[in-house]
């Protein structure tokens, strides 16, 4: 899905790469990520992400990618359903607000 949205925003697809395997959770993005920049060696990587999403996925990322001298930039990207002014007002936007909530506490007592 995400490769097809990047092609229709007219990216090549031979400029798309994917890391990882079997992913489940930042987390394990942040590992695959780490493994990738081992062979490729970027200077930085943009990381988009949902608005709610930015604060753990940059503390989980620069955790994991610390020892690679990387500068990770994580940047809030607009959600499709829901305005950063008005996610309360939309049922997804209320529960991932709150769902990051709960994964914020877990990742700081796991992590």
């Amino acid at each position: 899905m995400n490769i097809a949205l990047l092609e229709k925003l007219g990216i090549p697809r031979t400029q798309v790469e994917t890391f990882g395997d079997s992913v489940t959770s930042t987390r394990d993005e942040a590992e695959g990520l780490r493994l990738w920049i081992t062979t490729h060696y970027p200077k930085s990587i943009v990381v988009p992400t949902d608005p709610f999403h930015t604060r753990r996925a940059k503390w989980i990322l620069e955790r994991q990618l610390s020892s690679t001298g990387v500068k990770i930039y994580v940047k809030a990207v607009p959600h499709p359903r829901y305005s950063s002014d008005e996610w309360w007002l939309k049922e997804d936007g209320f529960m991932n607000f709150f769902s990051e909530i709960l994964k914020s506490v877990y990742y700081l007592i796991r992590y």
